[in-house]
C-alpha cells in the first residue's frame, strides 16, 4: 500500500509512528535470536526424532538433546511441525497356539471323582 500512498500519511491515519512502522519492517525482514533458535532446534529435533525410529516424544527428545528445562519448547515446537511419537502396541501375551494339527489334549477333569458326603456338603470345591 505504501506505494500508492505516502508512508507519513498512513502512519497518521492507522495512529502510528513513522520509526515504529520502519522498526516493524526491519523486522520482519530478518528473524531475531529466539527464531533463529527455533529453527536450529527444528532441524535437531527431526533428526533425534528420525534417530528415534519416530518413538521418542518431547520428554525423551528434550533429555536426548541435553535440554531437559526446555521441555515445553520443544512440545510446541514438535506440534508445530506435526510430529507425533507413534504409540507401541499393546502387548499381548501368545500362551495358545490352536491353529496345530496335533492332536486335543484330554480332558482330565471328567475323570476327576468327587465324593460327597451324606449331610454335611462336598469335601471339595472345585471353583476356580
Amino acid at each position: 500500500m505504501s506505494a500508492h500512498y505516502k508512508v507519513a500519511w498512513l502512519c497518521e491515519a492507522l495512529l502510528v509512528s513513522r520509526s515504529g512502522y520502519y522498526d516493524w519492517k526491519n523486522r520482519r525482514s530478518k528473524p531475531g535470536p529466539h527464531e533463529a533458535e527455533n529453527t536450529y532446534l527444528r532441524e535437531r529435533i527431526w533428526e533425534e526424532f528420525a534417530r528415534s525410529r519416530q518413538t521418542y516424544g518431547s520428554p525423551r527428545i528434550a533429555h536426548a538433546l541435553g535440554c531437559p528445562g526446555r521441555r515445553n519448547r520443544i512440545a510446541r515446537l514438535m506440534r508445530l511441525e506435526r510430529i507425533f511419537a507413534r504409540q507401541r502396541s499393546k502387548y499381548r501375551p501368545m500362551t495358545t497356539d490352536s491353529r496345530h494339527g496335533g492332536p486335543l489334549a484330554p480332558n482330565r477333569l471328567r475323570a476327576l471323582v468327587v465324593r460327597w458326603p451324606t449331610k454335611s456338603g462336598p469335601l471339595t470345591s472345585l471353583a476356580y
